[in-house]
């Protein structure tokens, strides 16, 4: 069967080999990308602000913007999304840091600072049910996830949701989150 069927064998491995080299070539080449991209965000920043975006001056912000939607498609390019999302909500301007994380959001691998970021916004904001949706997406193995929980809490609270605290509640009894400050600071809201 091997003999017959050689050529096809050597065409078909030739393929193979042919796709593994491009998406080797694709990963390099991306990656490459990627560390210019973060070279060029953390000497303009250096430039702009000493290193801190908060130290960026205001006529020369739109310059950080513009590298954000630059290298937006990039992991540096989105975790510079993610910083200026976090320094628009120092200054309460929720709708322009939901868009930087929105940005983030698109391209980070570990979407679960993002979303908890996005929740914290709505949870301020008052708007519970789209904080609660935040945190639903955010998985249970993301190291905050106590942090998680509690916020989820918070919310079912406000949303008068006895079941859904009461399912909390019942994860919180879990052995990884016996120490826990949130469960702590749970059981002392059920106190008072």
């Amino acid at each position: 069967w091997v003999g017959k069927n050689a050529g096809k064998i050597f065409v078909v491995g030739s393929i193979l080999v042919i796709i593994v080299a491009t998406v080797l070539f694709l990963n390099y080449t991306a990656k490459k990308k990627n560390n210019k991209a973060a070279v060029t965000i953390t000497r303009t920043i250096k430039d702009l602000g000493d290193g801190s975006l908060n130290k960026v001056s205001k006529d020369k912000f739109p310059i950080i913007l513009d590298l954000v939607d630059k290298y937006k498609n990039l992991e540096a390019g989105a975790s510079l999304a993610f910083k200026v999302g976090n320094y628009y909500v120092e200054k309460k301007d929720y709708k322009m840091a939901e868009k930087y994380y929105n940005i983030a959001l698109d391209e980070l691998d570990n979407k679960g600072n993002v979303l908890l970021a996005l929740a914290n916004i709505k949870i301020d904001e008052k708007a519970y049910n789209k904080a609660l949706n935040y945190l639903k997406k955010i998985d249970e193995e993301y190291p905050l996830y106590d942090n998680v929980l509690y916020l989820k809490y918070l919310c079912a609270e406000k949303n008068n949701d006895k079941e859904m605290q009461k399912d909390i509640l019942s994860k919180f009894k879990d052995d990884k989150y016996k120490n826990s400050k949130y469960f702590n600071l749970i059981k002392i809201r059920e106190v008072l």
